[in-house]
């Protein structure tokens, strides 16, 4: 089983620019993390072909992420701070979250 999602993800990382595992309230309207995400002018202009996916819902991969941690690639966002805190600057009113998603997207 293991051995599937590791070929899973060398193939997602070999068809896609940027995997983005997104860590969030699971909801895809405009006010959860993954809807405000999809629904970003930084998304919809980008021209990297993107891999979206719910973390809660691939936890098999996100067990995966510290393997390809390296990876520019393949990244988990969320509010937590387990996963870095480009939010937080967001909370202390430093940057936007639209702001936020660019960087997230370079």
């Amino acid at each position: 089983m293991a051995y599937d999602i590791k070929e899973k993800i060398k193939n997602d990382l070999n068809t896609y620019d940027l995997i983005l595992l997104v860590d969030s309230d699971d909801s895809l309207s405009d006010g959860g993390l993954m809807g405000k995400l999809l629904n970003s002018q930084a998304y919809r202009r980008s021209e990297k072909k993107i891999l979206v996916l719910p973390a809660e819902k691939h936890m098999d991969l996100v067990s995966l992420y510290h393997t390809y941690e390296f990876s520019d690639r393949f990244r988990v966002i969320g509010r937590s701070s387990q996963y870095g805190g480009l939010f937080n600057y967001v909370d202390n009113g430093l940057l936007t979250e639209q702001e936020v998603f660019e960087l997230i997207l370079r």
